[in-house]
Order: C-alpha cells, then structure tokens, then sequence
C-alpha cells in the first residue's frame, strides 16, 4: 500500500489597482473605466479627482496588471499592490480657480480644459468669466498638480483653497428690514452682527461658521459666501520714497519698473495701479514687502467688478460690429462711435478688449456698480 502525503492548496495571493493621479486622462476616461468595471460614472470620477484611492480590489495579479495597463493607455496614473497593503488614508481635497491675468490666452485654456473636464468650450468660458472662476471643487492635490502640468501658460494662476481652513466673506445685495432683522437675529446666536446690510456683510468667517450661515439662509436670501483665497486684486501705489531710501527704490525698481529718474513723471499720478488682476496671496504678500520698505499700497478687489467698454475710434465698423455681436455685448448694430457695451465681468472685459483692440479700435473701460 502506497503512502500518500496530505497538501494544502496555498491561497493565491489578491491584489488592488490603486489611481495615483488623473494624470493626463481626458473626463471621456471615466465613462470608459465605469463602462469596463460597472461602476456609476461618478463613483469613478470621485475615485479618480480625488486619488490617491483604490479603484478596484481583491484582483488575481495578472487581471490586476492587465487592468492597470489598460487604464494606463488611457492616460491615467495607477500601481498594483497586493490587498494587504493599508489602503491610502482620505485626501486634503481643494477647490480650484483659475485666474488668467494674460488674457490673450483665453482660448488656449478654455482648448486644453474642456476635454480635461469633460464639459464643452462653451461652458469652460462661462466658469472662467463668472467670478470667482472655479472649475473644479473638492479633489485632491494629485489632481491639482495634473492641472498645473496642462496649463503651463505665463499668466494663467491655478489657485487652489482647502475650503476648511479658508476664510470666508458674506456679501449681499440690498437686505430690506426684515431681512436684515432675520439675518441678524440669527447671527446673535454665533456671536455676531452684520457689518451692513449690503455689500460686504460680514468678513473673515472660518469654514463651519459660514456653512451655518449659508444653510439657513442661502437659498432665501440676496447673499453670496465668498472664499478670500479666489478673490483678484489690482494694487495701488500711494507713495513714492525719499532720496536716502536706497533700499526702497531699488525695490520699485526691480520690482515694478519705476526708477528714481520716474518719479518727477509719476508723482502727478498718484495713486497708480502698479499691479492688475493679481491672486489674494500675490497681494498679501506685495502688501507686506511694500511696507516693508516704506511703501503704502491699497488693494482694490475687483473679482466682482463690472465694466462696459468705450469705443472711441476705429477704422472699419463692420468686423468690429460682428465682433461685438459675437461676444453678446451689443443690442442694436453698430452705425457710430462713440459706442459703449453692454456690462459683462471684469475677465470678459480684458479678453474684449483685447480682441477690440486687435481689431484696431482704440477703448477705454467704464466701471459699472456691482
């Protein structure tokens, strides 16, 4: 009689696809990946923007390498790790505007964006023009860095807010009495009052105080709770330095471009715009190196201005009537000048501006309240 030995099957070893980062994937990438696994799209999209995450687990190793060369074509960024490894804790996530201070490269943006987030080039024009220009909400830094590396372009800022530890504004249109009451007997409860009863209301509020606010009144009342870090400013200078503060002029110098041999010309002009459409923390941190050296500054915040344009000159009506007409910013055609638009933002100002001014008109901007 033969002698048999007693074995035991060893349990195969599982694995997990973990996403890394969206990489250079398109939005189209979800809808594939989703159809592939059987996944709702926008638990995909969730896993993706928000990666560092796992997208799939408990794979044999070889369907887990196929799958992770096949979302790799895709263009997005994956490793295999077995399922015993601990899983990557919950993401920082952000919120992220983009700010194009170079307007002329408008179209370049709004090209590379919409196949990125998956909207059409319309829509990704009316986010970037709408202050304060969010395009995306609650992801991660590895999509924050993925969308530094598409848009490379001089002049167009990524500004990225962890909305948790963001201060916030509370800004309305004109509250009447009872509303203002109502606001205010609520707001005795956290400790406060409005500041007034239009425009900037209440300032510097933490995450969970204006998440309060905003769930009671957002939806019933003429208000808006604005994040700090995706405000745009342009900046004042108000002086210039005395003869023996070397330090100070050279700083001007090298910073904005007025020399002392300036100042006789520049003096006359004062207060002077010497900074436009900068990020909050650009004009932070200009605010502190200008008193740090002497210099009074003002920061006016425009992320909410309004401005209509003047056409005093040009040479051919008829492209720039077209133009206008393409931009939505006239009525009645165009038969004389001067002529002055319809409102639109501040961003979409600048771009027609440009585009006018490309088409030889000579403009000027005329500020409308907000």
């Amino acid at each position: 009689m033969e002698a048999t030995e007693n074995s035991q099957t060893t349990p195969e070893k599982s694995y997990r696809l973990t996403v890394t980062s969206i990489g250079n994937a398109t939005a189209l990438a979800t809808k594939v990946i989703a159809s592939g696994l059987n996944l709702a799209p926008e638990k995909v999209a969730e896993k993706l923007y928000r990666a560092p995450s796992i997208l799939a687990d408990n794979l044999t190793e070889d369907i887990c390498q196929q799958l992770a060369t096949l979302i790799q074509d895709l263009g997005i960024e994956v490793r295999v790790e077995s399922s015993e490894t601990p899983p990557p804790p919950p993401s920082e996530l952000y919120d992220i505007s983009v700010q194009i201070s170079e307007i002329e490269h408008l179209p370049s943006v709004v090209e590379k964006l919409s196949p990125f987030l998956g909207i059409n080039e319309t829509q990704i024009i009316s986010l970037l023009i709408t202050p304060p220009a969010i395009i995306l909400g609650s992801v991660s830094l590895a999509t924050l860095s993925a969308l530094k590396r598409l848009l490379t372009l001089e002049g167009v800022n990524i500004i990225a807010s962890r909305p948790t530890t963001a201060n916030y504004d509370l800004i309305s249109s004109v509250l009447n009495s009872y509303q203002t009451q109502q606001l205010n007997q609520f707001l005795q409860r956290l400790n406060l009052s409005l500041q007034a009863n239009n425009g900037l209301c209440l300032s510097s509020l933490d995450y969970r105080t204006a998440q309060t606010i905003w769930k009671h009144f957002g939806h019933n009342l003429p208000i808006k709770i604005i994040n700090q870090d995706f405000y745009r400013y342009d900046i004042l200078i108000n002086n210039l330095p005395d003869i023996i503060e070397v330090a100070a002029q050279q700083y001007l110098e090298n910073t904005i471009g007025i020399s002392p041999a300036d100042y006789p010309s520049v003096q006359a002009h004062l207060p002077l715009v010497i900074h436009e459409s900068i990020s909050h923390q650009e004009a932070l941190k200009l605010e502190t190196e200008c008193a740090t050296h002497g210099l009074l500054v003002s920061k006016i915040n425009i992320t909410f201005q309004r401005l209509k344009i003047q056409i005093h000159t040009v040479e051919d009506l008829s492209p720039v009537d077209t133009l206008l007409q393409q931009l939505g910013l006239i009525d009645t055609p165009l038969k004389k000048l001067p002529y002055i638009t319809r409102d639109t933002s501040e961003t979409f100002a600048r771009f027609a501006k440009h585009l006018l001014e490309r088409n030889g008109a000579q403009v000027s901007y005329q500020e409308c309240a907000v």
